[in-house]
């Protein structure tokens, strides 16, 4: 079975800055499945401040989920992004090994 993988934003932190409510932190979540099986990576990226001015300004009230992706993925880079599904790739195929071994946390006495 093939592995599927989806990002998704799970939290948009803002910031109201007189007339305009700026994007200050973006939470973003990348989950691996094959089959019934599910790995998940997720983490926060800070933006810091907004350029109002710049031509590519997007305000809180008009991102959109791709736009937050886009950013995060532009700021993450080619690698981070391989490493992350990678991760949800090795939770998935821990969920599939059987353990070896046995341990039950007790005490030893």
């Amino acid at each position: 079975m093939a592995f599927s993988t989806t990002w998704s934003v799970v939290d948009l932190d803002n910031k109201k800055h007189g007339e305009l409510t700026n994007i200050v932190a973006i939470g973003v979540k990348c989950t691996v499945t094959e089959g019934s099986y599910k790995g998940e990576w997720s983490s926060r990226f800070k933006i810091g401040s907004a350029d109002t001015t710049s031509p590519g300004y997007i305000g809180f009230s008009s991102i959109t989920e791709a736009q937050a992706l886009q950013w995060v993925k532009e700021q993450m880079g080619s690698t981070a992004i391989d490493e992350a599904e990678m991760y949800g790739r090795m939770v998935i195929n821990t969920q599939k090994s059987p353990a070896s071994g046995t341990s039950d946390n007790s005490l030893p006495w």
